[in-house]
């Protein structure tokens, strides 16, 4: 074993960082009679996880604390609000942008919006929670779920939610937008024969070698003025590509004062106002033709961009060999 070097060679940069150490030494000990400096945040507490971006303690009656602790694990279920149909309960902002000073889908005339700030009694949600309107919600749930345990308190926090004004997650009170039109469903029909999609979901598929028209019918709606407001004003664009949207095939809808009832998307009979004729020699066979509605005066396109895959599915057709 070598010996112990009693003077110890430290490298240029060992002997300044040591000496930066004694000097600071030297002057924390020359004012150790002052208090340290104080950190501003010390007595604050998060209820955010600032790496994950999470919230860690919402309050329970919050649209945070509710999405936490009802909308994402009883209701985002598959098949369920999990962006198949509204509300999207897939995020918290989505949950929140698909329920306040939203119209209602399923409704008997009772109730405004899915949640009217301020107004439990106009709220379709608390009717459903509560089995006032048919179906009562939750319809299903996993088996690890606590709403058994817990439901009548959740029921509680969103009445409370909703009586304060249905904040959003930074406190505000919330504004009644300017609602855009919604399409709410597509079918087809020749002859007075309607076509039947493979799957619910699938493009409608046409038959090519008719010589005759076939007649698209497109449901819209909107919770504040008259479909009858688009006559002679919107079109519906044909694309075989989404991305950029191509509507070189190009027809103008026909309105319908007296409409046809038929299945919308949501699967119950609604007003279809509106359709379009279409020759089968304007398409290619045995390709995809995604369908968008433009509303020429109002610069709405619907499905939009931002619309899941799904539902630009369903508003498409085929035109079979």
């Amino acid at each position: 074993m070598q010996g112990t070097n009693s003077s110890l060679q430290y490298p240029p940069y060992r002997r300044y960082l040591t000496g930066l150490s004694l000097l600071a030494l030297f002057f924390w000990g020359g004012c150790s009679d002052s208090e340290p400096p104080t950190n501003p945040f010390d007595d604050q507490t998060s209820n955010q996880d600032t790496v994950r971006l999470e919230l860690t303690s919402a309050e329970s009656s919050t649209i945070a604390g509710i999405y936490y602790n009802v909308f994402q694990p009883t209701c985002a279920n598959v098949g369920c609000h999990d962006g198949t149909f509204e509300p999207d309960f897939r995020t918290l902002e989505s949950a929140y942008n698909t329920l306040v000073y939203e119209v209602p889908i399923k409704n008997d005339g009772s109730y405004t919006y899915r949640v009217d700030p301020g107004s439990v009694e106009t709220s379709v949600i608390m009717a459903r929670l509560n089995n006032i309107l048919s179906p009562p919600m939750p319809i299903q749930l996993e088996p690890d779920s606590d709403w058994f345990e817990y439901g009548d308190d959740y029921i509680e926090d969103i009445r409370t939610w909703i009586e304060n004004g249905a904040l959003d997650i930074m406190g505000q009170a919330p504004t009644v937008t300017d609602h855009p039109f919604k399409l709410e469903g597509i079918f087809a029909m020749q002859n007075d024969s309607i076509y039947r999609r493979f799957d619910s979901r699938d493009p409608l598929r046409l038959p090519s070698d008719s010589v005759a028209d076939s007649y698209i019918y497109l449901a819209l709606s909107h919770p504040d003025r008259e479909v009858s407001d688009l006559q002679g004003n919107v079109r519906a664009g044909f694309s075989k590509e989404l991305t950029p949207y191509d509507d070189s095939i190009s027809y103008a809808l026909e309105y319908l004062p007296t409409p046809y009832m038929y299945y919308g998307y949501q699967g119950e009979t609604i007003p279809f106002h509106f359709r379009v004729a279409v020759r089968p020699d304007s398409f290619a066979r045995e390709e995809t033709y995604y369908i968008r509605l433009f509303i020429q005066n109002e610069s709405q396109e619907i499905p939009s961009n931002e619309a899941l895959f799904h539902i630009k599915k369903y508003y498409s057709i085929e035109w079979l060999q």
